[in-house]
């Protein structure tokens, strides 16, 4: 156990620490404070105007369903060996998950330069206060300014800026993989974008345009019967049966976690949109009877999970 914690220490020990930039200097990724866990901001020079076209919204949902913005805000006053008060501001990454207070993630916050009377600030969007989210990824990205308020020689930089570490597109969805007999898949970190999983309910039915989720049959309902472990292996009877030629067939699961259903998304016009969970059957008990063929049947990730059988 005492060699455990040696090698423990000396790992500890060759991980760098993150050092936050010297009054004078630009304000930087560094600098940043986060609340939160697992999240890093990054920033680089130099942008391409096609991209910046993408950021004129000022707010964006992230893959949890939050709505996700950045603000610069009034903080504070301070002394920085000036005549007067100095006005200090604080830019934020805020989350808000629509009920409630919204949540600040992440901070920085201007500071006094190295010289009198100086300022190290910092803003977000400038004359483009917009956003972008990379939902693959889970980045968030804006045009940052660095600048150098009372400076003899007032620097401006302009920067992409980026918190990295949200929650990414495979955090939410399942991955289906379907054997002889069942179907099964893996519990995502943040199933539907849901903080967590109380139970899971598996439906089958038949592909209509729409698709119309209250004639979905159940097939699993209230399973694992436990708390669902991030990454664990779930699987539900292949019980849909082979559709007629020219038909099809489907499976989708459903996450319930502290009464909150969710059920996928669907698509309408090029925009996606969360599919109306309220109008699947209540899931109690798995219809008896409907087996089909050992082998038949596959099935796609829940944003979209289909399952045609031709």
């Amino acid at each position: 156990m005492r060699g455990s914690l040696a090698v423990l220490a000396a790992v500890l020990a060759c991980v760098p620490e993150v050092q936050a930039s010297n009054p004078g200097e630009p304000l930087g990724p560094e600098d940043w404070v986060f609340n939160v866990p697992g999240l890093q901001a990054t920033s680089f020079a130099g942008w391409e105007d096609g991209f910046m076209e993408e950021m004129n919204a000022a707010h964006v949902y992230d893959n949890e369903g939050r709505l996700l913005t950045i603000r610069t805000i009034p903080y504070r006053q301070e002394r920085c060996g000036g005549p007067g008060l100095a006005e200090m501001n604080r830019t934020e990454l805020v989350a808000w998950a629509g009920t409630g207070d919204p949540v600040v993630l992440g901070f920085l916050d201007d500071r006094c330069g190295a010289d009198q009377g100086t300022k190290d600030a910092y803003r977000a969007g400038g004359a483009r206060n917009g956003v972008v989210f990379d939902p693959v990824n889970g980045v968030l990205s804006w045009l940052g300014v660095y600048a150098c308020e009372g400076c003899p020689s007032v620097y401006e930089s302009w920067r992409w800026d980026s918190i990295r570490g949200l929650t990414t597109l495979f955090d939410i969805i399942d991955s289906f993989s379907p054997t002889a007999q069942e179907v099964g898949f893996r519990r995502p970190r943040r199933p539907e974008g849901l903080r967590d999983a109380d139970r899971f309910d598996t439906y089958w039915g038949n592909v209509t345009r729409p698709l119309d989720l209250s004639e979905a049959r159940p097939v699993q309902c209230a399973y694992p019967g436990h708390w669902p472990q991030p990454g664990e292996y779930l699987s539900f009877p292949d019980a849909a049966p082979t559709p007629a030629p020219g038909h099809a067939v489907y499976y989708l699961t459903s996450v319930t976690y502290q009464g909150e259903t969710r059920a996928g998304r669907t698509a309408s016009t090029g925009r996606l949109s969360a599919r109306d969970a309220r109008r699947l059957p209540e899931c109690t008990q798995r219809i008896a009877g409907e087996s089909a063929p050992a082998g038949a049947g596959t099935t796609a990730p829940s944003e979209a999970p289909v399952s045609t059988r031709d």
